[in-house]
Protein backbone atom coordinates (compact mmCIF):
# COMPACT_ATOMS: atom_id res chain seq x y z
CA UNK A 1 0.00 0.00 0.00
CA UNK A 2 2.77 2.50 0.91
CA UNK A 3 4.71 1.54 -2.35
CA UNK A 4 1.77 2.36 -4.42
CA UNK A 5 1.17 5.37 -2.74
CA UNK A 6 4.79 6.71 -3.60
CA UNK A 7 4.60 5.39 -6.92
CA UNK A 8 1.33 7.76 -7.38
CA UNK A 9 3.28 10.90 -5.71
CA UNK A 10 5.73 10.27 -7.97
CA UNK A 11 2.86 10.35 -11.64
CA UNK A 12 1.70 13.21 -10.22
CA UNK A 13 5.02 14.89 -9.90
CA UNK A 14 5.84 13.51 -13.04
CA UNK A 15 2.66 15.28 -14.52
CA UNK A 16 3.09 17.77 -13.14
CA UNK A 17 6.34 18.40 -14.52
CA UNK A 18 5.13 17.73 -18.56
CA UNK A 19 2.16 19.97 -17.42
CA UNK A 20 4.72 22.89 -16.80
CA UNK A 21 6.58 22.53 -19.60
CA UNK A 22 3.61 21.73 -22.05
CA UNK A 23 2.60 25.77 -20.47
CA UNK A 24 5.76 26.75 -21.22
CA UNK A 25 5.80 25.66 -24.87
CA UNK A 26 2.54 27.35 -25.74
CA UNK A 27 3.42 30.25 -24.23
CA UNK A 28 6.96 30.46 -26.27
CA UNK A 29 4.60 29.58 -29.37
CA UNK A 30 2.31 32.42 -28.61
CA UNK A 31 5.33 34.76 -27.57
CA UNK A 32 6.68 33.66 -31.39
CA UNK A 33 3.15 34.59 -32.99
CA UNK A 34 2.69 38.28 -30.85
CA UNK A 35 5.98 38.95 -32.10
CA UNK A 36 5.35 38.24 -35.40
CA UNK A 37 1.94 39.59 -36.01
CA UNK A 38 2.87 42.18 -33.42
CA UNK A 39 0.00 45.11 -34.37
CA UNK A 40 -1.74 43.05 -36.29
CA UNK A 41 -4.42 41.66 -33.93
CA UNK A 42 -6.47 39.94 -36.98
CA UNK A 43 -3.65 37.94 -38.30
CA UNK A 44 -2.17 37.23 -34.63
CA UNK A 45 -5.77 35.16 -33.17
CA UNK A 46 -5.60 33.35 -37.03
CA UNK A 47 -2.43 32.27 -36.29
CA UNK A 48 -2.21 31.75 -32.36
CA UNK A 49 -3.31 28.19 -32.51
CA UNK A 50 -1.06 27.04 -35.51
CA UNK A 51 2.76 25.27 -35.08
CA UNK A 52 5.31 27.59 -35.72
CA UNK A 53 5.96 25.63 -38.82
CA UNK A 54 2.55 25.72 -40.32
CA UNK A 55 2.42 29.54 -39.90
CA UNK A 56 5.60 29.33 -41.47
CA UNK A 57 4.17 27.47 -44.45
CA UNK A 58 1.46 29.52 -44.86
CA UNK A 59 3.68 32.86 -44.79
CA UNK A 60 6.08 31.42 -47.12
CA UNK A 61 2.81 30.64 -49.70
CA UNK A 62 1.39 34.43 -48.91
CA UNK A 63 5.09 35.70 -49.97
CA UNK A 64 5.41 33.66 -53.19
CA UNK A 65 1.95 34.96 -54.42
CA UNK A 66 2.04 38.85 -53.36
CA UNK A 67 5.90 38.24 -55.15
CA UNK A 68 3.94 37.36 -58.11
CA UNK A 69 1.62 40.01 -57.85
CA UNK A 70 4.19 42.23 -57.94
CA UNK A 71 5.87 41.25 -60.24
CA UNK A 72 2.90 41.81 -62.51
CA UNK A 73 2.84 44.48 -61.44
CA UNK A 74 6.19 45.61 -62.20
CA UNK A 75 5.85 44.25 -65.47
CA UNK A 76 2.72 46.45 -66.17
CA UNK A 77 4.37 49.72 -64.63
CA UNK A 78 7.19 49.07 -67.14
CA UNK A 79 5.61 48.93 -70.13
CA UNK A 80 3.30 51.93 -69.47
CA UNK A 81 6.56 53.82 -68.62
CA UNK A 82 7.78 52.79 -72.22
CA UNK A 83 4.54 54.23 -73.51
CA UNK A 84 4.67 57.11 -71.82
CA UNK A 85 7.54 58.00 -72.89
CA UNK A 86 6.98 57.42 -76.94
CA UNK A 87 3.74 59.43 -76.15
CA UNK A 88 6.22 62.44 -74.46
CA UNK A 89 8.80 62.25 -77.18
CA UNK A 90 6.19 62.59 -79.97
CA UNK A 91 4.27 65.51 -78.23
CA UNK A 92 7.88 66.70 -78.00
CA UNK A 93 8.46 66.56 -81.87
CA UNK A 94 4.57 68.08 -82.32
CA UNK A 95 5.28 70.84 -80.20
CA UNK A 96 8.79 71.67 -82.28
CA UNK A 97 7.38 71.39 -85.31
CA UNK A 98 4.02 73.31 -84.52
CA UNK A 99 6.41 76.13 -82.97
CA UNK A 100 8.30 76.92 -86.69
CA UNK A 101 10.81 78.62 -84.86
CA UNK A 102 14.66 77.52 -84.29
CA UNK A 103 14.47 73.94 -81.88
CA UNK A 104 15.10 74.89 -78.18
CA UNK A 105 18.02 73.26 -76.33
CA UNK A 106 16.02 70.17 -75.15
CA UNK A 107 14.76 69.19 -78.80
CA UNK A 108 18.43 69.85 -80.28
CA UNK A 109 19.33 67.42 -77.69
CA UNK A 110 16.57 64.80 -78.07
CA UNK A 111 17.13 65.05 -81.57
CA UNK A 112 21.22 64.54 -81.22
CA UNK A 113 19.71 61.18 -79.32
CA UNK A 114 17.56 60.06 -81.72
CA UNK A 115 20.42 60.36 -84.36
CA UNK A 116 22.49 58.53 -81.99
CA UNK A 117 20.14 55.47 -81.64
CA UNK A 118 19.50 55.57 -85.68
CA UNK A 119 23.66 55.41 -86.09
CA UNK A 120 24.01 52.48 -83.54
CA UNK A 121 21.21 50.49 -84.89
CA UNK A 122 22.91 51.44 -88.77
CA UNK A 123 25.80 50.20 -87.26
CA UNK A 124 24.23 47.13 -85.87
CA UNK A 125 22.40 46.37 -89.28
CA UNK A 126 26.48 46.99 -91.11
CA UNK A 127 28.00 44.23 -88.48
CA UNK A 128 25.17 41.76 -89.40
CA UNK A 129 25.51 42.49 -93.20
CA UNK A 130 29.39 42.26 -93.18
CA UNK A 131 28.95 38.59 -91.61
CA UNK A 132 26.15 37.44 -94.20
CA UNK A 133 28.83 39.09 -96.93
CA UNK A 134 31.83 37.11 -95.27
CA UNK A 135 29.63 33.58 -94.75
CA UNK A 136 28.46 33.94 -98.63
CA UNK A 137 31.98 35.02 -99.55
CA UNK A 138 33.28 31.19 -97.62
CA UNK A 139 30.42 28.83 -99.35
CA UNK A 140 31.44 30.63 -102.77
CA UNK A 141 34.82 29.71 -102.36
CA UNK A 142 33.92 25.91 -101.16
CA UNK A 143 31.58 24.95 -104.06
CA UNK A 144 34.79 26.64 -106.37
CA UNK A 145 36.80 24.02 -104.66
CA UNK A 146 34.47 21.15 -105.55
CA UNK A 147 34.04 22.32 -109.11
CA UNK A 148 37.36 22.14 -109.59
CA UNK A 149 37.72 19.29 -107.54
CA UNK A 150 34.99 17.38 -109.90
CA UNK A 151 35.94 19.07 -112.94
CA UNK A 152 39.16 16.36 -113.27
CA UNK A 153 36.94 13.92 -112.96
CA UNK A 154 34.41 14.01 -115.31
CA UNK A 155 35.65 11.26 -117.49
CA UNK A 156 34.25 8.71 -114.61
CA UNK A 157 30.41 7.80 -115.13
CA UNK A 158 29.68 6.26 -111.95
CA UNK A 159 30.31 7.43 -108.21
CA UNK A 160 32.46 5.60 -106.15
CA UNK A 161 32.57 5.35 -102.56
CA UNK A 162 35.88 6.27 -102.90
CA UNK A 163 35.09 9.58 -104.79
CA UNK A 164 32.05 9.97 -101.98
CA UNK A 165 35.23 10.09 -99.58
CA UNK A 166 36.94 12.58 -101.62
CA UNK A 167 34.22 15.20 -102.25
CA UNK A 168 33.32 15.26 -98.65
CA UNK A 169 36.16 16.73 -97.42
CA UNK A 170 34.99 19.64 -99.52
CA UNK A 171 31.23 19.82 -98.68
CA UNK A 172 32.51 19.63 -94.67
CA UNK A 173 32.53 23.29 -94.09
CA UNK A 174 29.51 24.43 -95.87
CA UNK A 175 25.80 23.64 -95.19
CA UNK A 176 25.19 22.38 -99.17
CA UNK A 177 24.74 18.40 -99.19
CA UNK A 178 25.53 16.63 -102.39
CA UNK A 179 24.26 12.68 -101.29
CA UNK A 180 21.02 13.97 -102.51
CA UNK A 181 22.42 14.83 -106.36
CA UNK A 182 24.56 11.25 -105.86
CA UNK A 183 22.22 8.77 -104.50
CA UNK A 184 18.47 10.27 -105.19
CA UNK A 185 17.03 7.10 -104.55
CA UNK A 186 17.30 7.66 -101.01
CA UNK A 187 14.98 10.28 -101.34
CA UNK A 188 12.87 10.15 -103.85
CA UNK A 189 11.92 7.75 -107.15
CA UNK A 190 13.49 4.64 -108.07
CA UNK A 191 17.04 4.17 -108.57
CA UNK A 192 19.18 5.62 -111.93
CA UNK A 193 21.37 3.13 -113.37
CA UNK A 194 24.27 6.14 -114.00
CA UNK A 195 24.72 9.45 -112.51
CA UNK A 196 27.36 11.35 -114.63
CA UNK A 197 29.81 13.97 -112.47
CA UNK A 198 28.27 16.54 -115.33
CA UNK A 199 25.13 16.04 -113.84
CA UNK A 200 27.04 17.26 -110.23
CA UNK A 201 29.01 20.43 -111.96
CA UNK A 202 25.78 21.54 -113.20
CA UNK A 203 23.79 21.64 -110.08
CA UNK A 204 26.82 22.69 -107.80
CA UNK A 205 27.33 26.03 -110.79
CA UNK A 206 23.41 26.73 -110.29
CA UNK A 207 24.28 26.82 -106.53
CA UNK A 208 27.20 28.84 -107.11
CA UNK A 209 25.33 31.70 -109.22
CA UNK A 210 22.59 31.62 -106.86
CA UNK A 211 25.46 32.25 -103.83
CA UNK A 212 26.75 34.87 -105.87
CA UNK A 213 23.87 36.64 -106.56
CA UNK A 214 23.29 36.84 -102.62
CA UNK A 215 26.66 38.16 -101.92
CA UNK A 216 25.97 41.12 -104.79
CA UNK A 217 22.50 41.81 -102.66
CA UNK A 218 24.54 41.83 -99.83
CA UNK A 219 27.31 43.83 -100.65
CA UNK A 220 25.11 46.77 -102.12
CA UNK A 221 23.05 46.25 -98.87
CA UNK A 222 26.07 46.92 -97.02
CA UNK A 223 27.05 49.67 -99.04
CA UNK A 224 23.99 51.33 -98.12
CA UNK A 225 24.64 50.89 -94.45
CA UNK A 226 28.05 52.95 -94.89
CA UNK A 227 26.12 55.94 -96.68
CA UNK A 228 23.86 56.00 -94.14
CA UNK A 229 26.40 55.97 -91.44
CA UNK A 230 28.15 58.71 -92.85
CA UNK A 231 25.32 60.95 -93.44
CA UNK A 232 23.80 60.35 -89.48
CA UNK A 233 27.71 61.44 -88.75
CA UNK A 234 27.78 64.58 -91.04
CA UNK A 235 24.00 65.41 -90.06
CA UNK A 236 25.28 64.97 -86.07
Amino acid sequence: MEKNAESIQQLRQENQRLHKRLSEAIACKRGVIDEAFNKRGVEKEAYRNMSEKDALTVQDQKVLSKTKRLNAQKHITQTKQQHLEELRREYQRMKAEAGGGAPSADAHARKKEEEAMKLRAQENRLEKIQFKCKEAENITVNYQKVKRHLQVRLDVVHVTPLQMISCSMFFSSTHFSPWSLLFPSLTSGPQEESLTFQGILDSLEAEILKCREELNKMQILNQEARSSKKAAKVTS
